[in-house]
């Protein structure tokens, strides 16, 4: 089949991305011809076919708003050769087949509104980006731009018949695969000692790992805030992300624990990090589904996340991982963890 794939950028430094970049070389290997059509890519070893797609690069409102436009233009050209068009969430291509829901945009924006202070619920309802995201779900959902939708899990599923009445019938879910070729324990030994010795971590340390691009909604200030209540004082945290590091410095100067904290930046070798590691650790806010927490999950970490991870359908409360209720908790989270270090 000849299949075109929409995705804003495609490498494998964020969910989203690493999803599609794994469906993409899944379908070249069962001989499938697949088109992506992005606005930047990186170099790959599967015979893809790639369209570019130009964007306003500058500010996010106009890189996203014109990537939805361009890619209606540069795709409607050649729609009627495909023979499925899947697009990674809504936009405003009229003529998509599949499309894999990552979330619901204006479940999130509403549910953090009502869940944040003041300042996050002015930002929340300031920030243009957001409306223009509601434009897009409202014309792809509600004006029906689509013949199936791929909900990465139920609670999306959910949340897209609440908030645009889409009949259950037309959505699937499919929760995120990994690839086990990449997250495993195979090689623990060998990354465990790469890692700790780049960020001089001792090995008898423990070390927590926090994995997020979106250090706010993902809630590491509360990671932060729990370290002073580790009982355990030989351990590390390992944040690892390209969110502003600033205020979470600050926050660990103010409570004394700078020194456990390492903001290691992005990585493309997230595998290496999770095998030097003892628990993964996300309270998010919100959060659609959670690649890392299965991903952790695959290397053979505990995790610690809360009940607002679509991924907790793989938890067993108490037994690979715990599951907070309240993702402020960091007295709860703290002893958590201090549980998990004693079980070890």
């Amino acid at each position: 089949m000849k299949i075109a794939i929409v995705v804003q950028q495609y490498h494998k430094r964020g969910g989203v991305e690493r999803h599609t970049v794994e469906l993409v070389q899944q379908l070249i290997k069962k001989g499938h011809e697949v088109h992506v059509f992005t606005s930047e890519w990186e170099c790959s070893e599967y015979p893809i076919i790639f369209h570019k797609i130009p964007v306003i690069k500058k500010p996010s409102l106009l890189r996203v708003l014109s990537f939805a436009i361009f890619s209606q233009i540069v795709l409607g050209k050649e729609a009627t050769s495909f023979d499925i068009i899947h697009g990674q969430g809504p936009s405003f291509l009229r003529q998509q087949d599949v499309i894999t829901a990552h979330s619901c945009h204006r479940y999130a924006v509403n549910f953090l509104r009502k869940t944040g202070n003041v300042v996050e619920k002015a930002r929340k309802l300031l920030n243009p980006l957001h409306y223009v995201a509601f434009v897009m779900e409202n014309y792809t959902y509600r004006r029906h731009h689509y013949r199936r939708i791929i909900a990465v899990g139920s609670g999306v599923k959910k949340e897209l018949i609440s908030c645009f009445a889409v009949p259950a019938g037309e959505i699937v879910t499919v929760p995120h695969g990994i690839n086990l070729d990449e997250f495993n324990d195979d090689n623990r030994g060998i990354f465990r000692h790469q890692v700790r010795k780049m960020y001089n971590i001792p090995n008898d340390y423990f070390a927590l790992c926090f994995v997020s691009n979106e250090f706010r909604r993902k809630n590491l200030e509360v990671v932060i805030k729990a370290l002073p209540y580790i009982r355990q004082q030989e351990i590390k945290l390992l944040v690892i992300g390209r969110d502003n590091p600033t205020p979470y410095i600050r926050l660990a100067k103010s409570l004394r624990v700078e020194d456990k904290v390492i903001f290691t930046g992005p990585t493309l070798e997230l595998n290496k990090y999770y095998n030097a590691s003892d628990i993964f650790i996300l309270p998010t806010r919100y959060e659609p589904f959670g690649m890392v927490i299965t991903e952790a999950m695959a290397c053979g970490l505990p995790v610690i996340t809360t009940n607002r991870a679509g991924a907790i359908d793989f938890i067993t409360n108490g037994k690979n991982g715990f599951i907070m209720d309240n993702p402020s908790d960091y007295k709860q989270l703290a002893d958590m963890i201090n549980t998990l270090i004693e079980d070890k």
